[in-house]
């Protein structure tokens, strides 16, 4: 079983069609709830094209969520599980 999460990209993505190269059931809507469900989680960035492509963060989402360097810890804090 796997996941994998495309988000906040200026390339116009198939989501669905990359769901299905990958073997995956079907597309599930990015939201932080979903984040916070996952064993293990890596942040690039922290902007796209030439600014981007750093390692941010990574690991567990209670871990990015103690992460100052980390956007989507900011936001992973709000959540009960990760708080």
């Amino acid at each position: 079983m796997g996941a994998a999460a495309i988000t906040t990209t200026g390339f116009p993505i198939d989501r669905a069609r990359v769901a299905s190269l990958l073997g995956f059931a079907g597309v599930q809507e990015n939201s932080y709830g979903c984040i916070a469900a996952c064993d293990y989680v890596i942040e690039l960035g922290p902007e796209g094209g030439e600014a981007g492509g750093r390692l941010i963060a990574e690991g567990a989402p209670e871990e990015l969520a103690r992460n100052d360097d980390s956007l989507t810890g900011r936001y992973l804090r709000k959540i009960a599980a990760c708080a």
